[in-house]
């Protein structure tokens, strides 16, 4: 599996991005804080541990945001899918008082990585609303997705990136763009949408390759 250099420094760039996006916010609230300091710290209106609380709330709001710093603990790893499973929530939602079934149906794959630890990567998330007033039956299959999966695919991960996840199939005659998700011919050697480099696909297990 190998990661064309412009890759590389585009998502050095983006990590740079989300970086200085991060400190802006911080600053930002940093500067609220200290304009608003007598109002924000007088306890006779807030308790102490209730500031304490907002501040901790607040403050991270900008590495939500920016996702930064949890991309420098993320890793780019690829697999082998050994088993999947379907798992489904039911809730309940509320459409003008009127009460609603909500169902989530998760397609979750085992993936054993190249270094032989087992992950599970919760591939499809497809939420189903049943509103029988409108309509006598609406319900989404499932079976439709899971096809698009199968045991011994090979997944690839790459971190940085926002289509940072996919299934590459044997004898699969695309490539997806990691940088816009776009799907192109597998020979191809840039995305004819954003222009970017495809990643080209290898995967390596001993001395066998795939």
């Amino acid at each position: 599996m190998f990661l064309p250099e412009s890759l590389k420094k585009l998502r050095a760039k983006n990590f740079i991005k989300r970086f200085l996006l991060c400190i802006l916010l911080l600053a930002v609230i940093t500067a609220l804080a200290y304009y608003y300091r007598e109002t924000i710290f007088s306890y006779e209106l807030i308790p102490p541990f209730a500031i304490a609380c907002i501040g901790i709330a607040v403050y991270s709001v900008p590495f939500a945001v920016s996702g930064f710093p949890r991309v420098l603990f993320d890793s780019t790893w690829e697999g082998v899918i050994t088993a999947i499973d379907i798992k489904t929530n039911t809730d309940t939602y509320f459409v003008g008082g009127k009460p609603g079934s909500y169902q989530r149906n998760n397609i979750v794959l085992t993936i054993q990585k190249q270094n032989g630890k087992t992950v599970k990567h919760t591939a499809k998330s497809l939420g189903v609303k049943e509103r029988k007033w409108i309509d006598p039956y609406i319900v989404g299959k499932i079976e439709n997705h899971v096809d698009e999966f199968s045991v011994g695919d090979k997944v690839y991960h790459f971190y940085g990136f926002k289509y940072n996840f996919y299934v590459h199939e044997p004898g699969e005659e695309h490539r997806h763009c990691i940088v816009c998700g776009t799907t192109n011919n597998f020979h191809s050697r840039t995305c004819w949408n954003c222009g970017s480099e495809l990643v080209k696909h290898k995967l390596t297990y001993g001395n066998k390759q795939h």
